[in-house]
């Protein structure tokens, strides 16, 4: 029987199949995992293909991360940038292939003889350099030339993969920034002290904050939630006005009006409010704050009945 040669993914890459092999292999790679995973799974696939003794990628997240993947291991190994920064640009070519030797990774001790490095890919603030090692012999030409050409044909797919790593990257930090600012809206809302809520087209209470039922001598907000706002007002006539008035300007400053609680009693507030507008341009949606001033008022009128007292005394 006439012998087989080498299956293609044990062919090394210094040959066209073994070269494209190889670089079909890390495009899949980086392609069907967007994890730091698949570094690991790529220098773990190109010591197999280039028959390295040690072999290893150096590379710089988005968020200035500085790291280096060891074949052989099943996770990243963080290190401080000065120590990075100096493996690689001792040591590793820019356009162009490196040889050099002898020396070790970081964290291993024996050093190998000769090693062969690439800038494997740049993407934005990222970067990745490929360190292959050996003792069996100094790396040939054909091994750069390999090397080279594997850098050209998978530095797109790398690319394109570090887009969807950054896009994705700005969607969770435009969601987080999103959900901090919600919260801090929630919590400005509950910590109010004056009554904000929110009616539909017809003046129905959709959401209150708690300082509203708090305002009305009502327990829980679902016993504002649904009602009529204008059935709280001890004047229903006020109420329309109001509701005329922003109709007709969009936004209302500071209306007068007295409330009802729960118990009978009125308080005197001052009301702000302004409308969303559908795109029809009718109105989508009252937002309004209700500040309590019945104090202010009694203390009004305890100073004019004084004053009215005071001037009848010096008649």
């Amino acid at each position: 029987m006439a012998e087989t040669g080498p299956r293609e993914d044990e062919r090394h890459p210094d040959d066209l199949i073994g070269m494209l092999t190889l670089s079909a292999n890390l495009g899949r790679i980086y392609a069907q995992d967007e994890s730091e995973k698949a570094n690991i799974s790529a220098i773990d696939t190109m010591r197999h293909s280039f028959r390295a003794d040690a072999a290893a990628l150096f590379y710089m997240t988005g968020e200035k991360d500085f790291r280096v993947c060891l074949a052989g291991t099943d996770f990243p190994i963080s290190l401080p940038e000065k120590r990075w920064t100096l493996c690689v640009e001792t040591h590793s070519g820019d356009a162009s292939i490196a040889r050099f030797g002898p020396w070790s990774l970081p964290g291993i001790e024996k050093p190998l003889s000769d090693w062969i490095s690439a800038r494997l890919y740049t993407s934005g603030s990222s970067s990745g350099f490929v360190f292959l090692g050996k003792d069996s012999g100094p790396w040939t030409e054909k091994e750069s030339a390999a090397l080279a050409s594997i850098r050209t044909i998978i530095a797109p797919i790398i690319e394109i993969r570090f887009q969807r790593d950054a896009e994705e990257h700005k969607r969770r930090e435009a969601e987080l920034l999103l959900s901090r600012n919600e919260s801090r809206l929630r919590d400005l809302f509950e910590g109010s002290r004056d009554m904000i809520y929110t009616a539909d087209a017809g003046d129905s209470i959709t959401s209150v904050n708690m300082s509203g039922p708090n305002l009305l001598g009502y327990p829980t907000k679902s016993d504002l939630i649904g009602k009529p706002f204008g059935s709280f007002a001890l004047n229903p006539s006020d109420r329309s006005l109001f509701l005329e008035r922003i109709a007709k300007d969009g936004y209302v400053d500071d209306y007068e009006i007295v409330l009802t609680k729960r118990d009978g009693t009125t308080i005197f507030c001052l009301e702000t409010a302004h409308t969303l507008k559908n795109p029809s341009g009718g109105i989508r949606e009252l937002q309004g704050i209700v500040k309590d001033i019945t104090q202010r008022i009694e203390a009004e009128r305890d100073l004019w009945r004084t004053n009215l007292q005071l001037a009848e005394a010096n008649l």
